[in-house]
């Protein structure tokens, strides 16, 4: 027997675990990217165009969001897909590396399920390693089938540029997932494991973006600044990626070495001590939960308001880019929107992104309530004075409260840029009324999550229909020609488009009453089902 023994057992176990959502993420990022470079030709047909995208994106708002923006003299369809898609895929593929490593080794040791593993016939590093290989090679696999999807869709890109853009990818992910090793060592529970890690990602993307937005050495900030330097389609450096992986194998023995130095279950950093008598708030199932959800909120809040920052700063901009774009203006009018009124049609789309990105959050926090019966800390908090109804539905409040704030400081952020770039104050009302109107969409989520949880907790994948059905209306089906109807199952497209169109009050008072009869529906689920401790 050796430290590895059991690794191949091992990964084959997590390849069954995640042979749904493996495929699920190769496929959103592929489809991502070549639906994104599929428009591309239809969009921006001549230079003049294509120029014209250049100068938008040279925004400093969008650099801090993007990245460096590439090729400018001549803004090829390359050059487009490194300067405004690799940024966001860099954050997808950080993000799936840090929730793969944290699943399948902090939380295995927190719910104890590591330990009987260990007690079998199975190495030392085995459970680390294994992990490993498969995010290391799920990153790999990535990155080739983005390469080839991408090279296949448009002809204009050349091979060697979509390669460079598909390890950049890998290579940024392979790091991350290194970080994450590391940080589980640190850390005693998945949350502050994964806390730790998409800190790291968020605080080097941010401070790489003011590099980029102010044009200073902090550009190349690690690992975002790296990746993002490798400029495929238009340099195509190879080095700035073969540090990132460098930097991935130095942390990997590391994450080793710091595995020999706890126990099982425990983390290096040992929780500090608290105060002697906890808080009036701390008592209250609500405050838990803001206890609890304080770095989601936090983490979300500010990436919805940054991104409403830059857009509201655009608007103008993307109106007169755009005016005369025959594809832009069929996809307004499939949306419903307004194609005389350019100006007013983009703040609708605009505000209805923001509106789809709140409401992920909204689910995600509705959502732990199946995490919390799964991990058995619901069991701990029924078994006091606690009612299902009060702890359910206090979980549900935070989810409603929180996510309405995200949308209305998100509206202010965007509408003083708005206002700021127009020189109207008016105009910040306007953003912040039609991003509000939204709100009833974001409760129907939150209604939808909680009466899955409540009626049909083995099935909590369908408490993502509201979002992910949203995006699918705004972002694809109208691209795709298909039929009116398709768009009308998304909650969404009953949200009047203000300012685009009048605002109708109706269809959000029957939103907001179908949402509380989902919730009612849901809480008494919760009230009378049996819960599913271990």
């Amino acid at each position: 027997m050796t430290s590895l023994t059991g690794t191949g057992t091992l990964i084959r176990f997590i390849l069954r675990r995640d042979r749904i959502r493996i495929p699920v993420w190769i496929l959103a990022l592929l489809l991502m990217n070549v639906g994104t470079a599929a428009i591309f030709p239809d969009t921006y047909p001549t230079d003049a165009d294509r120029h014209a995208r250049a100068t938008l994106i040279e925004n400093p708002a969008m650099r801090l969001l993007l990245g460096p923006v590439h090729g400018t003299e001549d803004y090829t369809f390359g050059a487009m897909m490194a300067s405004e898609m690799l940024g966001m895929m860099l954050v997808a593929v950080g993000l799936m590396s840090i929730f793969m490593i944290v699943r399948h080794t902090r939380a295995e040791e927190e719910t104890g399920r590591a330990e009987l593993v260990r007690s079998s016939v199975v190495g030392r590093y085995a459970g680390i390693v294994a992990p490993l290989v498969v995010v290391i090679a799920l990153n790999i696999l990535i990155g080739l089938v983005v390469a080839i999807g991408v090279d296949a869709t448009l002809a204009e890109l050349d091979t060697a540029g979509s390669l460079m853009f598909g390890a950049a990818m890998a290579s940024f992910g392979m790091f991350f997932a290194a970080i994450t090793l590391v940080s589980v060592q640190i850390n005693e529970f998945a949350r502050a494991a994964s806390g730790m890690s998409i800190a790291v990602l968020i605080g080097t993307y941010v401070i790489r973006g003011f590099g980029d937005m102010l044009e200073n050495p902090l550009e190349w900030m690690p690992p975002s600044g790296l990746a993002l330097q490798s400029a495929p389609y238009v340099d195509n450096n190879i080095w700035p990626l073969v540090v990132l992986v460098g930097g991935a194998v130095a942390l990997m023995p590391l994450a080793l070495s710091l595995s020999d130095r706890r126990d099982v279950a425990a983390g290096l950093r040992q929780p500090r001590p608290g105060p002697a008598n906890a808080s009036a708030l701390l008592s209250r199932p609500f405050g838990m939960v803001v206890r609890r959800q304080r770095g989601s909120l936090m983490a979300w809040g500010t990436g919805i308001i940054l991104f409403g920052l830059a857009y509201g700063s655009m608007i103008n901009e993307i109106g007169e880019q755009y005016g005369d774009n025959p594809m832009v203006q069929d996809y307004f009018a499939a949306l419903g929107l307004d194609t005389q009124q350019l100006t007013e049609s983009v703040i609708a789309m605009v505000v209805m992104f923001m509106a789809l990105l709140a409401s992920l959050f909204t689910v995600s926090a509705v959502t732990r309530l199946r995490s919390d019966e799964t991990s058995n800390l619901a069991e701990n908090l029924l078994a006091t004075a606690i009612s299902r109804l009060r702890w359910a539905g206090e979980t549900l409040l935070f989810g409603l409260v929180a996510s309405t704030v995200i949308l209305l400081l998100t509206g202010l952020a965007g509408g003083v840029m708005f206002a700021l770039d127009t020189g109207n104050w008016d105009d910040m009302w306007t953003f912040t009324g039609a991003i509000m109107a939204y709100a009833p969409a974001l409760w129907l989520a939150a209604a939808v999550a909680v009466a899955v949880f409540g009626m049909f907790p083995k099935a909590m994948l369908l408490a993502w229909f509201v979002p992910a059905y949203g995006f699918f209306a705004l972002m694809i089906a109208p691209l795709m020609g298909l039929p009116g109807w398709i768009n009308d199952l998304s909650p969404f497209e009953y949200v009047p488009r203000i300012p685009s169109v009048d605002f109708e009050a109706m269809p959000l008072i029957v939103m907001t009453a179908l949402a509380l009869v989902l919730m009612i529906a849901g809480l008494l689920g919760i009230r009378y089902r049996d819960m599913e401790f271990v």
